[in-house]
């Protein structure tokens, strides 16, 4: 179980979709870097912001970001610290064509 409270209920879920060509935000995303790693506002890149916005309201055991193979290394990257202590969020990955 989480140690941050939450007021979901417990058939809630969270789905982050987290793909892209990076081609919306052009030139500032590419298809290295899509806009859910951009740092557009805040301080931090918008996946993380994303999680952050669930605290409170998902567990992180009940969360799940979706994203295409070539950035589940960087998006685990991005969300570790914020699962440390409390929970585990998963990455999940799809590959083939867009997420």
């Amino acid at each position: 179980m989480s140690t941050r409270e939450t007021k979901a209920s417990p058939l809630a879920y969270a789905v982050i979709m987290a793909g892209g060509n990076g081609e919306r935000f052009w030139p500032l995303s590419t298809p290295e870097r899509p806009k859910q790693f951009l740092d557009l506002f805040g301080g931090r890149a918008l996946i993380r912001q994303a999680v952050d916005r669930l605290a409170g309201l998902i567990p992180p055991e009940r969360t799940f970001v979706v994203t295409a193979g070539r950035f589940v290394a960087f998006t685990r990257s991005q969300i570790l610290e914020l699962v440390r202590g409390y929970g585990k969020i998963d990455v999940l990955w799809l590959d083939g064509g867009q997420v």
